[in-house]
Formats: C-alpha cells, sequence, structure tokens
C-alpha cells in the first residue's frame, strides 16, 4: 500500500507539473502585450500627424485671419477715398468702386477660409484629445498585462521548482524498480500512465478489462500492472 500511495502521489504531482509548464509557455508565448504595442505604436503615429497637421492648420488660420484683416483695411482706405469728394471724376470713382468690390470679395474669401479652419481646427482637437486619452488607456492596460504577467509566470516558476523538489523528495522513496517502471510508462503514456479506477471498475485506460485474475489482485494489494497495456492500474475507494 505504500507503494501505491508513492505511485499515486508521484503520478498526481507531474499531472500538476504538466499543466504548471503549459501554462508557463502560455505565459511566455502571450502575444497580448505585442498587440497592445503595436496599437501603441499605430496610435502614436497618428496622434504624430494629427498634430502636424494642426499646425500647419493654425498657421494658415492665422495667415486667412491676417489676410482678411488687410484686405478690410485696404477696402476701408479706398472706401475712405471714393467718399471723401476728392475724387469726382466717374472713371476714377468706378475704378474705385471695382477695387472695393475685389478686396471685399477677397476679404469675405480670406474670413471664410479662416472659419472654415477653425471649424476643422476644433473637431480635430476633440479627435487628436480622444486619441491621446486612448493612447494613456492601452498604455495603462500594457503595463497592466505586463505586470500581470511578468507576475504569473514568477508565481507558475516557484510553483514548479517547489513541485520538482518535492518529486525528488518522492523518488528518494521509491524502490529502484517501480520508478524504473514509472519512468518508462509515463514515456509511453505521458497523460494515463497510472490508472485509478474505484471499485465496480474493470476496465483500463486502453478501453481492455483486467483479468479477473487482476482484479481480484487489485482488490487486495490496490495496485496491479494491466494484463494488455502494463499501464499501473490503482484502486481508489
Amino acid at each position: 500500500m505504500q507503494e501505491q500511495k508513492l505511485i499515486e502521489q508521484l503520478f498526481t504531482l507531474d499531472r500538476k507539473l504538466t499543466e504548471l509548464r503549459s501554462e508557463l509557455k502560455v505565459l511566455k508565448d502571450s502575444h497580448e502585450p505585442e498587440r497592445l504595442e503595436q496599437q501603441l505604436n499605430n496610435l502614436e503615429k497618428t496622434i504624430e500627424n494629427q498634430e502636424e497637421s494642426l499646425t500647419e492648420k493654425r498657421r494658415l488660420m492665422k495667415t486667412r485671419e491676417l489676410e482678411s484683416e488687410q484686405y478690410h483695411q485696404e477696402k476701408k482706405q479706398l472706401e475712405d477715398e471714393m467718399y471723401s469728394g476728392k475724387v469726382t471724376a466717374s472713371k476714377e470713382l468706378n475704378d474705385l468702386s471695382e477695387k472695393i468690390k475685389d478686396l471685399h470679395q477677397k476679404e469675405q474669401q480670406s474670413f471664410e477660409g479662416y472659419c472654415e479652419l477653425t471649424e476643422e481646427i476644433d473637431n480635430e482637437e476633440k479627435n487628436l484629445e480622444q486619441n491621446q486619452n486612448k493612447f494613456q488607456d492601452i498604455k495603462k492596460e500594457l503595463d497592466k498585462k505586463s505586470n500581470e504577467i511578468a507576475d504569473n509566470k514568477v508565481d507558475v516558476t516557484e510553483k514548479i521548482e517547489e513541485l520538482k523538489s518535492k518529486r525528488e523528495e518522492l523518488k528518494q522513496q521509491m524502490p529502484e524498480r517501480l520508478l524504473t517502471k514509472y519512468n518508462s510508462l509515463v514515456n509511453k503514456f505521458p497523460r494515463d500512465a497510472v490508472v485509478k479506477l474505484f471499485e465496480q471498475e474493470v476496465t483500463c485506460a486502453c478501453g481492455l478489462e483486467l483479468s479477473t485474475e487482476r482484479y481480484s489482485r487489485l482488490q487486495v494489494e490496490g495496485m496491479v500492472s494491466c494484463d494488455s497495456c502494463d499501464r499501473i492500474v490503482i484502486l481508489t475507494k
């Protein structure tokens, strides 16, 4: 019964080690940080382009504002000249009137351009702010995820080392013949080298039933080898 207990403990421990190693591999192979980093890089480029666009549009807006003011001042000077009474000739008055109309049109165009740019800048600033906030959110998520993965890797690694130490202790307690057989079976059947059967159960993991003689021994000794596949069969009560 002592050998049964040792085998059962060793197999349970090995199964747990396999699970932890798989868990550690998943953590090491995780692409989540890379995905978030790629999102950050793409968003950073978008933000840079938006900032460059805003800088250019602000420059253009200032230009349109100055143009509009300049045209307005030139138009005002001509209007003052036109209505000063100093110009009386019809041709000169008509020329002034045409120049005033032309300057008024240019003033309006510059002002409309200024207004359009103001609206575009306002929308882009809002969009930029949203992307900057999104950037910070993703950065926080990346930091959190990276820390979680790092912490979990440390935790799982520590558990693995602890179980490996316990495994060595168990190996020292097992008879050499039993350990050799167990290792050989684990190489052949990594997932079910040891089969636990409840009372009344007679079918091994290979799908075949234990012989009557083996089953009787199992009831008495608590551990036998399968007639067909040689797996270690343990009675669980």
